[in-house]
């Protein structure tokens, strides 16, 4: 397969792919204690965000923006990409992570933070469509992509680009559209992967085969978003209005977990037990082990996107134009042996 990488230099790049720097000083800052508004965006929605190991927090909008901030909230950069951010993911394995960014048309930005290596975008110029999610290898620097190419009778591909050597392999295709993709943090060489029609497999990268199929209980159920545990013990597969745990690998079902909503994000904290589930209009956390729910709030407009504090202790989420204002926000996250108090007040 044929592809393209066109690499992109941030400091000669032309109209909307201009790079501009908020100096510290003219940065908002944001004291965390309980939940607290940090960025008004009035005119634009919160599509995804993330919270690396680095401590920084990467926030993706509607509009193609793309703002770079610190732990204590001040911000550090505004990127503009050409449109739509539909994920952000970084990359925890090196000093200094890249941040993969997915926009629309099936386009990949890859940065780097600190500079020392030319920001350059890259995508899979045999197909034309959006990115459903992205997940980087446990150890290297390749990031798995998943396609939805929005046409029926269309074989939607997952991609694997190495970004050392730019090279891109095609890891299978489908007809359904993948809803997710999420690489296993100790074994690289498998990937979850969550389908539209309520399947979740894993793969084998060295041979491309399918290894295993988890079938929904639920007839048309969708998995709209699937994550590993921490230590690669557990897989999560966020359904329409239900939460699924299974171990690995021997895919005993060990939590079955309801809520009112649809799905939209799960994010697992490296404890191997607390589980922030982001659904349409609210947020919850709940112990894996049992069950239990630790935090539950309800939130006007719809939420997008959820991430843990690298130490555990504060969760950040956003949210739409709607009651929410296209802001995110950090609250305290609960612990294991008490139910947090809803900190949010409209």
């Amino acid at each position: 397969m044929t592809t393209r990488l066109v690499r992109l230099v941030f400091i000669v790049a032309l109209a909307s792919y201009a790079l501009s720097v908020t100096s510290p000083s003219q940065a908002s800052q944001l004291t965390i204690e309980g939940c607290i508004p940090f960025h008004q965006a009035s005119t634009e929605d919160v599509t995804a965000l993330d919270w690396g190991q680095n401590g920084l927090i990467a926030v993706g909008y509607s509009s193609g923006k793309l703002n770079i901030v610190d732990s204590d909230g001040t911000r550090l950069n505004t990127f503009t990409t050409p449109s739509y951010i539909s994920a952000v993911k970084w990359e925890n394995t090196s000093s200094h992570p890249l941040l993969a960014v997915a926009v629309s048309e099936g386009n990949i930005w890859i940065v780097d933070i600190m500079g020392t290596l030319p920001a350059f975008s890259f995508r899979d110029t045999n197909v034309a469509g959006d990115v459903s999610d992205i997940t980087w290898h446990p150890t290297t620097r390749q990031l798995a992509v998943a396609l939805q190419l929005g046409v029926s009778a269309v074989l939607n591909p997952v991609d694997i680009w190495d970004i050392d050597t730019q090279r891109m392999t095609v890891l299978f295709r489908d007809y359904e559209i993948e809803t997710s993709v999420a690489w296993h943090p100790r074994d690289p060489d498998v990937i979850a992967v969550g389908f539209i029609d309520g399947r979740a497999e894993l793969w084998q990268l060295s041979n491309k085969t399918m290894l295993y199929r988890v079938k929904p209980t639920i007839p048309d159920d969708i998995v709209h978003t699937l994550a590993w545990s921490p230590d690669g013990t557990q897989l999560a597969i966020g359904y329409d209005f239900s939460l699924r745990v299974l171990s690995y690998p021997t895919f005993q079902d060990t939590l079955s977990y309801t809520v009112s909503e649809v799905i939209d994000e799960i994010a697992w904290y490296r404890d191997n037990h607390r589980i922030a589930i982001l659904v349409s209009q609210g947020i919850e956390v709940i112990d894996a082990s049992n069950g239990s729910q630790l935090y539950s709030e309800t939130i006007p407009g719809f939420m997008r996107g959820v991430a843990w504090s690298p130490d555990g202790k504060h969760i950040i989420y956003g949210g739409d134009r709607t009651g929410f204002r296209g802001e995110f926000r950090i609250f305290d996250a609960p612990p294991l042996s008490a139910t947090a108090t809803p900190s949010y007040a409209p």
